[in-house]
């Protein structure tokens, strides 16, 4: 492993902590609210610089920014949990407003990408071999007793492990060296097979399938993979035809349910329709419940969340939000489009198409999950103007 270490990369590194920092380190300095200062830290840093460059947001960042300020504002409407909401809008605004003061030096920002996604996943596996029944425990009023590793518990795993494999492919197309890239993008596979969730086995087997499999992009074209994947979310959350999945579903030890979910998207759909502009805001998980938790069995109090990425920004911040969003993918595609079929629109098209089948029995509450939106956005912009 070849490090590049530079004043510019080492700052960038830092200003990146808040944005990759694993859940247990998180956990582990509580107490030293250690999280919550490091954000502090790197917004004002990013701000600051992003202002000396006299640097104009691109459109992707203020997009991104607006639907979470949509979300805080909600909150704050609300009388929900603002101070939740007010650390996902700055960690969000790290996420884009990194790649914005540091778009004229992409080959710097990939390789201070990939080595996080390296001590991240590298990390988690090395905790995975020591301690297979979890490196530490912790208990959840919600779910009981976890068992917890570097990266969380084990459904938190793909939040990390998808972008770093998005990360190591896109570090394989600017780089010679594409044993790093693969080596990463093996050990993530790895990974979640030993002890992931079947959401990041779906998310990672399929991204890793389409960019694989020679000639994929003749047919796997980027509105063909989108409408695939939409196409999968409304089946299955919409229509509720579900039998047709069975196979995988079954395959993965799961019913066709999905494991309860089939009544929190119900009662998230009720309430979105009941405040569908400004919706709920950021809530506590007793507040979720009350909301997402009515079940003929009575109130489950596991249905802290949507168990889905698009009911929850709807039910957070209302169809306003939900535009936002779904605007985000709308730019990453027409670019995937444009410069159709270079590796790198591959890349982002079926990064995309994977996270939109994820999200349907997932949410992604930490920003690392982000990444994936601004950097392809960046490399594609990039490569629209021909620019390396």
């Amino acid at each position: 492993m070849t490090l590049h270490l530079s004043k510019r990369s080492i700052i960038l590194f830092l200003l990146l902590i808040p944005v990759f920092l694993p859940i247990s380190v998180d956990y582990f300095t509580t107490s030293f609210h250690f999280y919550r200062l490091a954000t502090y830290v790197s917004i004002v840093v990013v701000a600051v610089r992003f202002v000396l460059n006299k640097q104009a947001p691109s459109l992707l960042t203020l997009i991104a920014i607006s639907m979470q300020a949509w979300i805080f504002l909600a909150t704050a409407r609300g009388g929900g949990d603002t101070s939740t909401a007010l650390m996902s809008l700055l960690r969000l605004s790290i996420v884009c407003l990194v790649f914005d003061v540091y778009r004229d030096s992409l080959t710097t920002l990939i390789r201070v990408l990939m080595l996080h996604c390296e001590i991240c996943v590298y990390g988690n596996f090395l905790t995975l071999l020591i301690a297979p029944e979890g490196l530490y425990s912790r208990s959840v009023s919600a779910y009981g007793v976890s068992q917890e590793w570097f990266l969380g518990v084990d459904n938190y795993f793909v939040q990390w492990l998808f972008p770093a494999l998005v990360i190591a492919w896109v570090y394989n197309t600017y780089f010679t060296k594409e044993s790093r890239g693969m080596v990463l993008s093996i050990v993530t596979l790895l990974t979640e097979f030993m002890h992931g969730s079947a959401t990041g086995i779906v998310g990672v087997t399929l991204f890793l399938i389409l960019m694989v499999v020679p000639k994929a992009g003749y047919f796997f074209t980027p509105i063909r993979s989108i409408v695939i994947a939409s196409s999968v979310w409304l089946l299955i959350v919409i229509f509720r035809i579900v039998n047709i999945f069975a196979p995988i579903v079954l395959k993965l030890g799961k019913n066709l349910t999905f494991s309860g979910r089939l009544a929190i998207w119900d009662n998230a759909i009720i309430a979105i329709s009941h405040n569908p502009v400004f919706g709920y805001g950021v809530l506590t998980n007793d507040e979720m419940v009350q909301y997402l938790g009515l079940s003929s069995n009575g109130l489950w109090t596991g249905a802290t969340h949507c168990h889905n990425q698009i009911l929850q920004i709807a039910f957070q911040g209302g169809l306003i939000a939900l535009l936002l969003f779904l605007t985000v993918i709308v730019l990453i595609l027409k670019k995937s489009i444009n410069n159709w079929p270079s590796k790198q629109s591959q890349i982002a098209s079926y990064a995309i198409s994977a996270y939109i089948i994820m999200c349907t029995t997932e949410i992604f509450i930490f920003p690392v999950m982000f990444v994936i939106f601004p950097l392809m956005y960046l490399v594609l912009s990039r490569e629209e103007k021909g620019v390396e």
